[in-house]
């Protein structure tokens, strides 16, 4: 489970209400049905935090450390390609040969690769994977480590469907609508580029807010005040991601060697590409945090501050869900004062002023 241990690589969630009282027997309703019922098409279930087998969820195996711990088990049968396509040229073979053809018609070919799977399917062992999810029975978010889009509509749908609460991914858009009231798509585009005009950038608003954090960690000093946390350090690093759709080459990846004070760095901010992809380093005091970040808010190989103490297995639990609930408090005030700022035209016209000036000052050092 990766909440317990090592990096963690999670989305966050909010839900309308906090869990019904009876939702530990929902998601045991909609257990999944074991490996039997797994066939040609995908099938999912939940199982408990234990490990993927364990579909017994019960108020014991569920609730860990006073947090609803499951997984979406997704489990399906696949014949490997190699192993099928020889199969399939196995048979064709034989049947040539037993019928004295030298090629068999295109039906009776479909009719062969069909029957090679209907007989196969059966024999190969279920592949499956697990999207774990950890949750405070009361509080309106949780944690999902649902990465891709289609990994989040899959555990948004069954999440739903066990226990009739919709979920949302905590994104730019909608952080901001329950946070600040802010509908982010009445923003004005902005470029942060003095040569590329504004109708021609990108209007996500993760980019803007990733692009605007690494300004200010690296010109206003990198260190903000967040209302119940107090002083906070954040620092930007590569790898970086730079996008903008259009023509040409709209992605650029710098990984290697110091991406932030390359050649190649300026030349994207200077092209109008944002950032939409970077690793973020938050320390407040002696506790320090390193993850991944993407412009949709999605948070990869986040290392946790390390324990001072020797603590039993639930206790380490805890203290990990708190140093990520204080990453999330911390990361989404960030998004806040952003916001305040986006929204008050003047301050963000001094600002873009400011992001263009070092857009266009920067070294560019390799």
């Amino acid at each position: 489970m990766p909440f317990e241990k090592g990096s963690v690589s999670f989305r966050v969630y909010y839900v309308p209400r906090s869990l019904p009282d009876d939702a530990v027997e929902s998601f045991a309703a909609n257990a999944h049905p074991g490996f039997d019922s797994v066939l040609d098409s995908k099938v999912y279930g939940w199982v408990t935090g234990r490990h993927l087998l364990d579909r017994k969820i019960d108020e014991g195996s569920a609730i860990y450390g006073n947090h609803l711990r499951l997984q979406l088990l997704i489990a399906e049968r696949k014949v490997p390609a190699s192993l099928y396509k020889a199969e399939v040229q196995q048979e064709e073979e034989v049947r040539k040969a037993v019928r004295g053809l030298e090629f068999l018609s295109r039906r009776e070919r479909k009719d062969i690769r069909e029957d090679v799977k209907e007989r196969m399917l059966p024999k190969m062992p279920p592949s499956i994977k697990g999207i774990p999810f950890v949750q405070l029975p009361d509080k309106n978010r949780f944690y999902a480590a649902a990465l891709s889009d289609n990994q989040s509509d899959d555990f948004i749908t069954h999440y739903n469907h066990a226990i009739k609460v919709p979920p949302k991914p905590y994104d730019p858009l909608a952080s901001a609508l329950l946070r600040k009231k802010v509908d982010v798509r009445d923003w004005t585009t902005t470029s942060f580029s003095a040569d590329v005009p504004n109708d021609q950038v990108d209007d996500e608003p993760g980019r803007d807010f990733l692009t605007w954090l690494w300004f200010f960690t690296e010109e206003k000093g990198g260190e903000l005040e967040i209302e119940g946390v107090g002083r906070v350090g954040m620092l930007m690093m590569g790898p970086l991601v730079f996008t903008m759709e259009g023509g040409g080459a709209h992605e650029t990846k710098l990984s290697k060697g110091n991406p932030v004070q390359s050649a190649e760095a300026k030349t994207s901010l200077l092209a109008g590409k944002k950032l939409s992809k970077a690793k973020l380093t938050m320390a407040i005091g002696r506790e320090i945090w390193e993850t991944g970040v993407s412009d949709d808010f999605v948070f990869r190989g986040m290392k946790l501050p390390d324990q001072e103490e020797k603590l039993d297995a639930v206790s380490l639990f805890m203290d990990r869900m708190r140093q990520i609930d204080t990453f999330v408090d911390v990361f989404y005030g960030c998004y806040d004062i952003f916001i305040e700022m986006r929204k008050d035209s003047k301050k963000w016209s001094t600002t873009v002023s400011e992001m263009r000036a070092w857009a266009k000052k920067r070294k560019g050092m390799r």
